[in-house]
């Protein structure tokens, strides 16, 4: 959800995945994840340059962490844009705390990365691709970095259909786990 206002601009993420799977007769959850996001911008100048407060949460029951949380502050400013497209970015520092399965506690300051690109082939189809990093400043720590490809096509006055792929990569990967986590998703999008 995004919203844009004179001073300020919001926008709010929240990402779902549950997924069974039966195998020789056992029927058991292979995935299981919750994203949470959402970041407040004030905004310096009409040219799209702002401050920015950000926060995350994730409980991912089958990456070996309980939760991992990010919190950072920064600045943000379009790069471009054009009838067509856009670039966005947001840098600046934040904090990281998270919590293994064992209850182990994993806290480290990191810098907050993300870049926001937007084509427009027309007024009913647009390509997006968002690119996020938490690095981590400290080299035996965790780096969590998430990208998302998709394609949003309109399918009536505010129904749209997207077609995406999400990718998240943690550096630090717990108990053997993989280090990076794809899928492959068709939604639907109501707009008001």
């Amino acid at each position: 959800m995004k919203q844009d206002f004179r001073e300020w601009k919001n926008k709010y993420q929240l990402d779902a995945l549950y997924k069974r799977n039966t195998y020789e007769g056992k029927d058991e959850a292979t995935a299981q994840r919750v994203f949470l996001s959402a970041q407040s911008d004030y905004k310096l100048s009409p040219e799209n340059s702002s401050v920015f407060v950000f926060g995350s949460y994730t409980d991912d029951r089958f990456s070996g962490y309980e939760y991992q949380n990010t919190i950072a502050v920064g600045y943000s400013k379009r790069l471009f844009a054009n009838q067509d497209s856009f670039l966005d970015y947001n840098i600046g520092p934040g904090y990281s705390f998270n919590r293994t399965d064992e209850g182990a506690l994993d806290d480290t300051v990191i810098v907050h990365l993300q870049v926001e690109y937007e084509y427009n082939f027309s007024p009913e189809v647009k390509f997006t691709q968002t690119l996020g990093s938490d690095v981590a400043l400290e080299s035996n720590k965790n780096t969590i970095s998430k990208s998302e490809s998709a394609i949003t096509s309109k399918l009536r006055d505010n129904l749209s259909m997207k077609a995406s792929y999400n990718m998240t990569h943690n550096s630090e990967a717990l108990d053997l786990k993989a280090k990076t986590d794809t899928t492959t998703s068709i939604t639907m999008i109501y707009s008001f």
